[in-house]
């Protein structure tokens, strides 16, 4: 169920997919989901990445659903079967949902209406390639958000092997630059990721499915940052299946690139029994 916090009305969400071979998947638990427009419109599509609950050591997948009136009852799963690259976010940007792996690739699928109602997804890929980039820190996490009119990815880091326990300790942001003099192919494009190392004059707040950049100039007496919250149990999917509490402490503002990391949102509690904290804004 997806809840318009304004006025409560909910809509419906399948918990089922449909694979590329035809065969109903039960169990399907949704890490988080992107819209295509406000689900009262015409139209709307909603994109997850979700992982079945009946095998949680499987990588995580991409399923595509309509919502609204006379929604689908099944989500469909557009992926091969041999699919491994881990989905980490998906952000509806330009027309279509932008998938980021685990890899640092991208693939999209943008969803085409004929004139009878049905629609299509046609997907292109969108391949980066790797320059030996190294992190030094551990990758707790990394999201796609959409900055003058560019894509970024913002990656967590945090100097403690355990994400389940660790913190973040500072982030750092690329932006999708595409690679000239290559062989033009069909559905793909090769890319690399350009790093930022000023965030001159953007406030970020990162949450998976859902995150936004805004400036600083539209909001006199704010800061530009990094603003992130704890959403470490994304990749602890035990935690879920065996209803065990959300971790809550995890968040902040990182200041500057990579860092440091000012913890600026106190919680009354270090645990949820709902879900993990999650941003509400317009």
């Amino acid at each position: 169920m997806v809840t318009n916090v304004r006025n409560g009305v909910g809509y419906f969400m399948p918990d089922k997919s449909v694979d590329p071979r035809g065969e109903i998947n039960f169990g399907m638990y949704i890490h988080t989901a992107a819209l295509s427009c406000s689900p009262g419109e015409p139209n709307c599509i909603g994109a997850a990445v979700v992982q079945d609950l009946a095998d949680l050591r499987a990588p995580r997948r991409v399923a595509f659903f309509t919502v609204g009136d006379g929604g689908a009852e099944y989500a469909v799963d557009p992926l091969p079967e041999e699919f491994d690259e881990h989905p980490e976010d998906i952000l509806h940007f330009s027309g279509a949902f932008h998938v980021l792996t685990r890899d640092e690739h991208v693939h999209a699928w943008k969803p085409v209406f004929s004139n009878n109602g049905d629609v299509r997804l046609d997907s292109h890929h969108y391949i980066f390639c790797h320059d030996g980039r190294s992190y030094e820190e551990y990758v707790y996490g990394r999201y796609l958000v959409q900055s003058r009119s560019e894509l970024l990815m913002a990656v967590k880091l945090s100097p403690d092997l355990d994400s389940s326990t660790g913190f973040a300790s500072g982030f750092r942001l690329f932006r999708m630059a595409r690679m000239l003099n290559l062989e033009v192919v069909a559905g793909l494009t090769y890319c690399y990721w350009e790093e930022i190392t000023d965030l001159d004059g953007r406030i970020l707040f990162l949450g998976r499915g859902c995150s936004r950049c805004y400036e600083v100039q539209a909001f006199p007496g704010f800061a530009e940052g990094v603003y992130f919250a704890d959403d470490r149990t994304f990749h602890y999917s035990y935690r879920i299946a065996h209803n065990l509490p959300f971790p809550c402490l995890d968040n902040g503002r990182c200041i500057g690139m990579p860092g440091p990391v000012d913890r600026c949102f106190p919680m009354d509690q270090d645990s949820s029994d709902y879900s993990s904290p999650i941003w509400l804004l317009p």
